[in-house]
């Protein structure tokens, strides 16, 4: 994944692993375990959790891999930031085959283009089911320029928001679904 992730300038596995260390420093072996719910996590040996230890997400009891694909950047609307669609579902297939099961996206990121590559991978898959992948997305940002409604934490908002990442993710639930940011206008 650190060639989708940095590309040709892709650091040392030395500098990746001090990296990792340096992260990790300020919280021991104990606290990292018990934060994760993977009591045999240890830094100082190496980091040995594969995409596919899973975790449980806070109380849930939601098992997710104990990194979540970002996925912010799939699609290229932004020009200056983003990858195009078939490097973007090369990603997200390599992530998947190693193990991992957690996704983040936003009803925002790249117009909205970044659920619909999602959507569609899923859609055009029989070897992944949907049902195997954790899928979170945000809701908040106005995707209707003009419309003083078209986003925020509002019912009406957040109901709208809800049906269009629905459509674009190609299913009939999303796993965890949250507020991308604060709405000044909604208590």
């Amino acid at each position: 994944i650190s060639k989708f992730l940095y590309g040709s300038k892709a650091p040392s596995a030395a500098r990746q692993q001090a990296v990792v260390q340096t992260g990790v420093a300020a919280m021991t072996p104990k606290t990292l375990g018990e934060e994760f719910n993977f009591p045999d996590f240890d830094p100082r040996h190496g980091a040995p959790m594969n995409l596919d230890h899973y975790v449980t997400l806070g109380r849930s009891g939601l098992r997710v891999s104990p990194f979540c694909l970002g996925c912010m950047t799939f699609g290229d609307e932004w020009k200056a930031v983003g990858t195009h669609e078939a490097e973007s579902l090369d990603v997200l297939a390599a992530y998947l085959d190693a193990g991992g099961n957690f996704l983040d996206t936003a009803n925002v990121y790249t117009m909205g283009h970044s659920e619909a590559i999602i959507g569609d991978y899923f859609a055009g898959s029989p070897l992944v089911a949907r049902d195997r992948v954790v899928i979170a997305t945000k809701f908040c940002g106005n995707m209707h320029p003009g419309d003083p409604n078209g986003g925020g934490a509002g019912r009406k908002a957040i109901m709208h928001q809800l049906e269009d990442s629905l459509r674009r993710l190609r299913t009939d639930h999303i796993d965890l679904y949250w507020c991308h940011f604060r709405d000044p206008h909604t208590p």
